[in-house]
């Protein structure tokens, strides 16, 4: 709600101004209008006029003349206005206390007089002065404060000192009230000392006023207010109360400024001489001598006087607040925090007006948080947390001194801190948030430090989640990856991954520009990062590309260099990620460059390899073919590295896609005795058992060509056996590495090769000729997939098996079976690639199905052995 301007007519333009009875053009002479009843208008000319009709003019003439001498001589002999009366009669009502009645004296009567002649300088500046102190009058009765009335005050005071006007002492004092309400302090300074004695006590009101309106301005004029101490005190009059609350605010100077043995010794020089001084007076003396033996680790001694203080000081005054503030983290520092707690209690319960409320607010959450800690039966961390909320709230609402609330800010984040050491991330995470609260608040930007207090903890929190599951396979970067998680622990963690880089990003903005380079390199690497772990990957490439391009001697550099061709990798970007993994490798094989770069050109070997065989174009595979030999043949790092391993799994899948199955073996296999993650390890093992029953088959086909020694007969045969026996070995792994992970942590793929696993098992029994082995293998897979339409493969594997072993009657069931499930199942699901049907397979069902129906015409026994 606005707040009313007293005396706000003292702005208006003038008196207001009658009409004008100016004749204007919408009102036409009547005398060109009238004409004689009797004229007709004939010719053209003016008519003539005669004697007659003209001897009016001059008789009317020689009456306006005497008329207007009449005039004059009234004027003439008009006595001049009273304005000097009118003035006393304001006077008379500002006195009576009706400043409203006084300004409408001044503005409506003696105003519009003021351009008479008659009116007097003297009469002047004694209009202006009494207007300054009406206007000042009435805002003090009506209680209110409002700058434009303080500004017409001091430009009434001007015009009058302007006219040679003298100012008393109450006049003096009204000026330098309205200068200090418009926070002018060096003109307060410069005119204070002017106040008479006459106005003894509203000078010393405005010294005090003063003084504490210098040191609560922000900044703090502690110079002038020093200046105004040593004046104050010098002034005549001073009463015992006035020169005790001087040595307060002096004491409380130097406190300020460190000396804190120097006010003690002073408070216990003056104490004597107090004696005279109100027991207020004397309590805020001992208060002040209590907080200076605290800050000095004199605890009993703290005690003593504050003790004594609260027994001086009124309940209701601000200062006993202050005393029971300072009492409880005296006794904090004792050790004695439930004494403490029911100190800040008491503030917080029945001083919520005082200076002391939001310190209280804030030493309250801190002993609660330490008794949560020591006994959480008395208090608990949602208690401390409540405090620090209700501090919060507070100052959304009311505001707040800025030392309060920058106190507040730092207690909370030091909570902040001290429940991340704890590994308590949960709660860290309500201490940032409130952190941030306060920021947004009190200040135009958020602080800081609060958004890196966020990204910290959420940090923490998804690298706990993930952690969770660090066995199970980390990363070249040194953390678990996160397809390792099962979805929703995944999802909660990218969640937290994306909010830390967030608000590391913020934090990067807020303090681009200062002198803190380093902390602004830190916070972009880490929204890189926490982009990149979280899946955001446009982000993650906008932040990598920032670090990259912008942070200079960095080692970090190399790094977001790869970090962001893998990210270019992640996302599709195939020209893009080579660009950067070439430019990588190009500096690494340069002597004058390859510093720089470190082990991101060694470890970007394979994966532009990688996007060389992943995008479109055939005509970079041969490069990729290269990478991959360079890093086999040691010269990347050596075989002991982690490229080598990698390389060793990517040119066995390179070979077991290009059907080079023996080359793919001897890959596949030294990987897998290299490699580490679970994952990975389940995907080496089912490529590699792949391989072997793909060999195993093609030796099949070189036996079927004939024409072959049967010494390499006999060879080939070993190998295919020991071959299809390496497969089931390693099938059987893959289905047992994949069943004990958590189904929701199995990617697409993975359920592909869990899946095929189960199948080919059978696959490789039949091929060995153990059929009872493969008739169960066949019914678990079948079994386990039960409504999958890879469930024909085993009906009909069962089949083929039992007319292979010659049991006809189970192959006639078998088959029956596999019709029946065959025909309920729509044409398009064979489509699918995946599946562990080949085009043998269906083969191998046709020509079951013809043998079972020949040996059924023929009437054979259904038990006759094969």
């Amino acid at each position: 709600m606005s707040r009313p301007v007293i005396g706000v007519h003292v702005f208006d333009g003038g008196p207001l101004g009658g009409r004008s009875g100016a004749v204007t053009s919408a009102e036409p002479n009547q005398a060109e209008h009238d004409a004689s009843p009797g004229d007709t208008g004939e010719g053209t000319g003016p008519r003539r006029r005669r004697w007659r009709e003209l001897w009016q003019v001059p008789t009317l003439g020689a009456a306006s003349a005497l008329l207007l001498t009449g005039i004059v001589m009234v004027q003439l002999s008009r006595p001049a206005p009273d304005v000097p009366g009118i003035i006393e009669r304001a006077r008379g009502e500002l006195e009576r206390g009706a400043p409203e009645l006084a300004l409408a004296v001044l503005n409506d009567e003696a105003r519009p007089l003021l351009s008479h002649g008659s009116v007097t300088p003297e009469i002047r500046r004694s209009f202006h002065a009494l207007r300054a102190m009406a206007i000042a009058a009435g805002q003090t009765q009506l209680g209110i404060d409002v700058e434009a009335n303080h500004e017409q005050i001091l430009e009434e005071f001007d015009k009058a000192l302007g006219l040679g006007h003298e100012m008393e002492d109450r006049e003096a004092a009204t000026e330098v009230s309205s200068m200090l309400a418009m926070g002018k302090y060096d003109e307060v300074a410069e005119r204070i000392g002017s106040i008479g004695d006459d106005a003894a006590a509203a000078r010393a009101s405005l010294y005090k006023r003063s003084i504490s309106a210098m040191l609560a301005a922000s900044p703090p004029r502690e110079d002038l207010a020093t200046d105004l101490l040593v004046s104050f005190g010098e002034q005549p009059l001073l009463t015992v109360d006035d020169g005790a609350w001087v040595i307060a605010r002096r004491t409380e100077l130097r406190m300020a400024q460190g000396y804190i043995e120097e006010a003690i010794a002073r408070l216990l020089r003056v104490m004597p001489r107090m004696e005279g001084a109100s027991a207020t007076r004397r309590g805020e003396l001992l208060l002040l001598l209590g907080e200076a033996y605290a800050e000095s680790g004199s605890v009993a001694d703290a005690r003593k006087q504050l003790d004594r203080a609260t027994s001086l000081l009124s309940e209701g005054d601000d200062a006993f607040a202050r005393a029971l503030l300072a009492e409880g983290r005296v006794l904090e520092q004792s050790g004695e925090s439930d004494e403490a707690r029911l100190r800040f209690e008491r503030v917080v319960a029945s001083h919520a007006s005082s200076p002391s409320y939001l310190p209280a607010l804030v030493a309250l959450g801190e002993v609660l948080s330490v008794l949560a800690e020591i006994d959480p039966a008395v208090a608990s961390h949602a208690d401390a947390v409540g405090v620090y909320a209700r501090f919060v709230d507070e100052v959304r609402v009311q505001g707040g001194e800025p030392a309060a609330i920058a106190e507040g800010r730092r207690s909370i984040l030091a909570r902040f801190d001290e429940h991340m050491a704890r590994g308590a991330y949960e709660q860290s995470a309500e201490y940032a948030q409130l952190a941030e609260d306060l920021a947004v608040v009190r200040d135009a930007g958020i602080d800081p430090r609060a958004l890196l207090a966020q990204s910290t903890v959420y940090r923490a929190l998804a690298e706990q989640l993930a952690g969770s599951h660090e066995d199970e396979g980390v990363g070249a970067d040194g953390y678990v990856e996160l397809a390792e998680l099962d979805p929703a622990t995944r999802a909660q963690a990218q969640r937290w991954f994306v909010r830390a880089g967030d608000y590391a990003r913020r934090h990067a903005d807020a303090i681009a520009g200062s002198d803190q380079d380093r902390a602004y390199a830190d916070s972009v690497w880490t929204a890189a990062s926490m982009f990149d772990r979280g899946g955001d990957t446009g982000e993650a490439i906008a932040a990598y590309v920032e670090f990259a391009g912008t942070i200079d001697s960095d080692p970090r550099v190399a790094a977001a260099r790869f970090r962001l061709a893998r990210a270019y990798q992640a996302s599709g970007e195939y020209e893009l990620a080579a660009e950067q993994f070439e430019a990588l490798l190009d500096e690494a094989l340069d002597p004058e460059r390859s510093g720089s770069v470190g082990p991101w050109g060694v470890r970007s070997y394979v994966p532009l390899a990688e996007v060389y065989l992943e995008d479109p174009d055939p005509s970079n595979d041969e490069r990729a073919a290269e990478l991959l030999g360079a890093v086999l043949r040691g010269e990347a790092g050596g075989v002991d590295g982690d490229a080598f391993g990698q390389a060793l799994t990517a040119m066995g899948t390179v070979h077991y896609y290009e059907g080079r199955h023996p080359q793919a073996i001897e890959h596949l296999e030294e990987a897998l005795v290299r490699e580490q993650s679970e994952r990975s390890l389940n995907k080496i093992r089912f490529l590699l058992a792949d391989s072997y029953r793909l060999e195993s088959a093609a030796i099949d086909r070189t036996l079927g060509e004939g024409a072959i020694a049967p010494s390499v007969e006999r060879e080939l045969l070993d190998t295919r056996s020991s071959h299809l026996l390496r497969a089931i070995e390693l099938y059987g792994q893959t289905r047992d590495g994949y069943e004990a992970m958590h189904e929701r942590r199995r990617t697409a793929m993975d359920e592909v090769y869990l899946r095929n696993a189960y199948f080919y098992l059978g696959d490789c029994a039949f091929d060995l000729g153990d059929f009872e082995r493969a008739i169960r293998s066949y019914q678990i897979a079948k079994d386990r997939y039960e409504d999958d339409p890879a469930s024909l493969v085993a009906l009909v594997q069962i089949f083929n098996a039992y007319i292979e072993s010659g049991q006809l009657e189970q192959a006639v069931t078998a088959s029956e079976k596999a019709r029946r499930f065959y025909e309920r199942l729509p044409e398009d699901v064979w489509d699918d690639p995946t599946l562990p049907m080949s085009r043998s397979d269906w083969e191998r069902w046709l020509d079951s199905s013809f043998e079972l129906a020949s040996l059924r015409a023929s009437g054979m026994d259904a038990s006759a052995g094969g």
